[in-house]
């Protein structure tokens, strides 16, 4: 679809007879749209969570409990998880440590600690299976498809992503399924549950492996952030000044609106020195 804004300005060339800029526009070719982020809400993966400790204790389906859970901590890219082994996990430390198969940038994120209990359980328990004590979800775990193809050690991509479906549609909120995401959404999901909780890029990249750059072109956008304000502060400073009507001050004195108010306090003067007790760098990435 051609950019309503591009189409005006053929017009006006073509009928000002600008030939030389009007081809030059010409040579102009739309970008691709921006990226669609969707991501569930805490509570979207909080009923996720609670379906896949309750399915955790149907051993059938126990592989379906634990992929949710990895994912839902650090949200790995799937073929990552796919491959998972045991040996990225560090129980005393309570840490998950790989390399990311696209990029090779190590990946490190905490484990929850409600959820150590059922890894470790899982542990025991998968490997007692054949490729278990080396994976995470070893193929030998699979139902036999009944084909003559060569089976990986481990389980497929399409393996996972539709035990991933299937707690994913088994999970409510308030009477409402959550929304129908892709695998891919748990990455988005982390990212920005990071983000609004006021961390860094620098944060999110340590736990999905992405560039800084990647993430900050991506969220950006979507978080509100203390510069940001800052900003609008800085270029509607005069339609928030206000007269002093009503008050002990002339009637003359202009001021700012809201300026008793702690945000404008602490940026005062006499206040200078405690912008760091107040958490200062930028709020929200």
């Amino acid at each position: 679809m051609v950019d309503a804004g591009e189409s005006d300005m053929r017009a006006i060339l073509q009928s000002s007879k600008l030939v030389e800029q009007l081809d030059f526009v010409q040579l102009w070719k739309p970008t691709k749209q921006a990226k669609n982020i969707r991501y569930w809400s805490v509570e979207e993966i909080e009923a996720m969570n609670d379906v896949a400790l309750k399915t955790f204790e149907n051993e059938q389906h126990r592989g379906r409990a634990v992929v949710h859970i990895l994912h839902s901590m650090m949200a790995p890219r799937i073929a990552d998880s796919a491959s998972f082994k045991w040996e990225y996990f560090d129980f005393d430390e309570r840490m998950i440590r790989f390399s990311a198969s696209k990029n090779t940038k190590i990946c490190s994120q905490y484990i929850e600690e409600r959820f150590v209990p059922f890894l470790q359980r899982y542990k025991e328990w998968v490997s007692k299976i054949e490729g278990g004590e080396t994976y995470l979800f070893p193929s030998a775990m699979m139902q036999k498809s009944g084909t003559t193809k060569k089976l990986k050690p481990h389980a497929s991509v399409k393996t996972l992503g539709l035990w991933l479906k299937h707690i994913r549609n088994q999970a409510m909120v308030n009477g409402q399924p959550v929304q129908k995401l892709s695998s891919h959404c748990y990455r988005h999901t982390l990212a920005m549950r990071y983000l609004s909780a006021g961390n860094k890029y620098e944060n999110v990249s340590m736990v999905i492996g992405d560039d800084i750059a990647t993430i900050e072109k991506h969220y950006a956008e979507l978080v509100p952030n203390k510069a940001q304000r800052m900003a609008f502060e800085k270029a509607f400073a005069q339609s928030m000044q206000i007269t002093s009507e009503g008050t002990a001050q002339p009637e003359w004195l202009k001021r700012r609106r809201g300026s008793n108010s702690p945000m404008l306090m602490h940026r005062s003067d006499a206040f200078a020195g405690f912008e760091s007790v107040r958490g200062g760098g930028r709020c929200g990435i």
